[in-house]
């Protein structure tokens, strides 16, 4: 939720950057230091900065969409402007205690100057391009699992595992075919999706009809299983957050048709048996419904009633509540949400917020495996992570 407090925080962002810019410009002369220089870039930081939350207003159009676009590359840009920038500041804090009295020479500080804001300008453009390109690329992963349970008549499976498709202003038909193709050369017996299938936006798929068409083409042994995430609900974003209280949001009964379209079965805390052999659940996401209620079934409430020396595999969005699900009986739990932190430098906070943030990571008898996901919310960017297809080969054992 994006409250006045991360707003006032956004404003003094902005004006940080701005701030430390102009006192950079003034110290390397040249065409900096005129006025009309200075004005013209504080100019256009400014409606950049308005541009990302305005743009949120603005009515759904080809127009609009380019802006979205627009406005999710600069925040990526901003967002490394604002790092590198206050690395620089640290390391020139670190430096003045160092020298104390023994100031540098005029013309090493400007020199230092020049050094400094070609620093913070390149590697801003130089990980934001990057990051652009790569969020398009697509790979592959395997996972070998042996669940020490009998499938009856199936000895093992193929799962391939996709999540956080977010279907929007950056992420749609073309990046389905990829998703598709991939896929079906896995000759998978199960197909799961683990959430987030658009970005809180009907309006803004880019051709829904032919995103359905394509992800209809999606080919196994016993289909594709799908659970909404907390992007699957109507909400305005502002920045990849929220600023609706959707706690109670509803789902857009057009994306219920489109994953119909798309041939995905929906498990709402259902559970399914299939072949007879291994039992398949999808939770309802854990901090948005979707249904206008914040009610959803725990993971013992789920497993209570089923015969438990069968291969029992979960879908929850969110790979929370980890223990809990090994102790209801799970032994395999499929999960996405993390997008392993996306981009550098959240990399590093992830891991400290989920028990397992990204990967495979065995929880007493129960493995969990989340992926990366294949779209990105927020700056359409990723640095450090993958867009990825998961492969799991499960054995029963």
């Amino acid at each position: 939720m994006l409250t006045f407090a991360m707003l006032a925080i956004y404003i003094i962002m902005v004006g940080y950057v701005i701030w430390r810019s102009i006192h950079v410009f003034k110290r390397l002369g040249y065409i900096f230091k005129y006025k009309r220089f200075t004005v013209t870039y504080a100019a256009i930081i400014l409606f950049m900065s308005i541009l990302l939350i305005a743009g949120a207003f603005l009515p759904v159009t080809s127009f609009q969409a380019g802006l979205h676009r627009l406005r999710y590359y600069w925040l990526g840009f901003f967002i490394y402007m604002i790092f590198f920038m206050v690395i620089a500041d640290i390391i020139a804090l670190i430096d003045k205690i160092v020298r104390k009295n023994r100031p540098l020479p005029m013309e090493i500080k400007k020199y230092c100057y020049r050094v400094i804001a070609g620093y913070v300008l390149f590697a801003s453009l130089f990980f934001t391009l990057y990051g652009v390109i790569h969020s398009h690329k697509l790979t592959q992963r395997t996972y070998e699992v042996a669940v020490n349970k009998d499938g009856g008549s199936v000895s093992g499976l193929k799962i391939a595992l996709i999540a956080d498709l977010h279907l929007g202003y950056t992420f749609g038909a073309e990046q389905m075919e990829a998703v598709v193709e991939k896929i079906n050369a896995m000759n998978p017996d199960l197909i799961i999706v683990a959430g987030d299938i658009y970005d809180n936006s009907y309006d803004a798929i880019q051709d829904p009809e032919r995103c359905a068409r394509i992800l209809s083409g999606l080919k196994s042994t016993y289909g594709t299983y799908a659970v909404y995430g907390n992007h699957d609900v109507e909400s305005m974003l502002i920045g990849g957050f929220s600023v609706t209280d959707d706690t109670y949001a509803l789902r857009d009964e057009r994306l219920v048709k489109f994953c119909a379209d798309c041939g995905f079965t929906m498990l709402e805390d259902d559970v399914v048996l299939i072949d007879d052999s291994f039992y398949l659940i999808g939770r309802m996401d854990l901090e948005i419904t979707g249904n206008g209620t914040t009610k959803h079934r725990t993971a013992d409430e789920l497993t209570k009633d089923l015969d438990k020396s069968k291969p029992i595999i979960m879908i929850t969005h969110e790979p929370d509540e980890l223990y809990e699900t090994a102790d209801a009986g799970v032994d395999l739990l499929l999960s996405g949400h993390t997008h392993a932190g996306q981009f550098f430098p959240l990399t590093i906070v992830q891991p400290f917020r989920w028990k397992n943030y990204w990967g495979i990571k065995q929880f007493d008898d129960m493995y969990s495996i989340v992926t990366s996901g294949v779209g990105v919310y927020g700056p359409s960017i990723r640095v450090f992570t993958d867009s990825e297809v998961v492969e799991i080969n499960v054995t029963f054992e």
